[in-house]
């Protein structure tokens, strides 16, 4: 049950595993420490290869975001983890393998130079209105392509309404620390 190059799961965990993966709808729940995380990457990594299809993975908080998109990633799936357009800063700081810049450059690497390119522009001079909307455009199409070639896309709960992922159908959601939601 455990993917290669990870430390095999425990009795219980193996066990939250195959009922996720058997059931329409689990909850798992357990004290700090036990693996809830690691068992997660594990089942997504599993419901991936079973062909569910595109998965969709959220917990609260940026950081528990980045920690299970890691955690999955690790596992050798493709994995992409979206920032809101406010934190795109913080993209920087984001493994290169999880960045959407990153997917976006395997999907068109010719388009996706070319919004690099007219974003880089943009920093420096003040794109007409007509130029800003095509590049928006542009960049939207491009994302957009990315983020429907990955096996995983992560991201915040409060970032599941944001038209890059509430456009898309997922055949299955994991919500990570779903109890520590608002």
């Amino acid at each position: 049950l455990t993917p290669p190059g990870m430390k095999p799961l425990n009795e219980a965990q193996a066990s939250a595993v195959r009922h996720c993966l058997q059931e329409r709808l689990s909850l798992v729940q357990g004290p700090p420490g036990t693996g809830k995380t690691a068992m997660t990457a594990v089942l997504v990594f599993h419901a991936v290869r079973q062909g569910m299809g595109q998965i969709l993975v959220c917990a609260p908080s940026n950081a528990a975001t980045t920690h299970i998109a890691e955690a999955v990633a690790a596992l050798g799936l493709k994995v992409v983890r979206l920032l809101p357009r406010s934190r795109e800063g913080e993209n920087l700081q984001l493994a290169a393998e999880l960045r959407l810049d990153h997917h976006a450059l395997q999907v068109d690497a010719e388009a996706a130079e070319v919004v690099a390119q007219l974003l880089a522009l943009q920093r420096e001079f003040e794109l007409a209105t007509s130029d800003a909307k095509l590049l928006a455009r542009m960049q939207d199409e491009v994302n957009d392509a990315a983020v429907r070639l990955a096996d995983v896309v992560c991201c915040t709960t409060m970032m599941t309404g944001d038209p890059l992922v509430a456009q898309h159908i997922y055949k299955c959601l994991v919500v990570d620390e779903a109890a520590q939601a608002e």
